[in-house]
Formats: C-alpha cells, sequence, structure tokens
C-alpha cells in the first residue's frame, strides 16, 4: 500500500470508502447467488465479451466462491464481480493477512452500502431445486 493511502486511513479521512475483504466477499456471493443458475453462464458470457484475455472467471470459481468453499481469498475475482456485476470500480490492497478494497469515490462507497443491504442484509432466498 502506498505511503499516502495508509497516511489517510491512518487518519480515517477514507475510511467510509474502504471496506475488508469478507465484507466485500459477502456481497460478491450475495449477487451470485442472485443471479441463480441459468444467468451465471450469460454473465460469464457477458465479462468474455467486454473483458477479453482476462484470466481467472470462469463458471467453476464462481460456484466455488458463491458457495463459500474458496480454500483462500480471491481479491480479485472478487474485484471483477464488483467492477462487472455490479459497476463498482475498486482497488484492493493487502494489509497484514487481509484485504481492504477502496472505492474510487464516496458515491461508489454509498451504492455499495445499498448493496449490501440488498445482497447481505436481506439475503436471496435460494430456488427450489
Amino acid at each position: 500500500m502506498n505511503e499516502k493511502l495508509r497516511k489517510a486511513l491512518l487518519q480515517g479521512e477514507l475510511a467510509k470508502s474502504t471496506v475488508p475483504y469478507k465484507e466485500v466477499l459477502g456481497v460478491a456471493q450475495g449477487f451470485l447467488k442472485k443471479l441463480g443458475h441459468g444467468r451465471l453462464k450469460a454473465f460469464i458470457d457477458e465479462v468474455e465479451k467486454e473483458h477479453a484475455g482476462e484470466r481467472g472467471m470462469n463458471y467453476q470459481s464462481l460456484i466455488t466462491l458463491r458457495n463459500n468453499k474458496s480454500k483462500r481469498p480471491a481479491p480479485i475475482l472478487v474485484q471483477r464481480i464488483l467492477r462487472d456485476g455490479m459497476g463498482l470500480e475498486t482497488e484492493y490492497h493487502r494489509e497484514a493477512d487481509d484485504y481492504v478494497y477502496q472505492f474510487k469515490d464516496k458515491e461508489q462507497a454509498g451504492a455499495f452500502d445499498a448493496l449490501k443491504k440488498l445482497y447481505v442484509e436481506q439475503p436471496p432466498t435460494e430456488p427450489a431445486e
């Protein structure tokens, strides 16, 4: 993490525009669950058309993340879900043994808070299989 960002975090200037990985992961998982099985492949196809050449977003990795079966953090994949699924631009930084996401501006942070209420605080109902 660069020194300017570190100082801003310590002074609390960016407190509302930064979020820990676990919280961002919960929103990303809620988004994936809300998509449902049939829309997941369509989502991947849309992302591949728009961002050809990027690796890491495939059906199996999204299913693993959605079902909370990842054995290690997937900060890049979560960042791409935020960007491509929710239109939120973030940067992430490693701090100690965790990641912290920083939003581009306060509007993006506010949009994230609204999505958190939608996807985490009111979790989607699981479709009957």
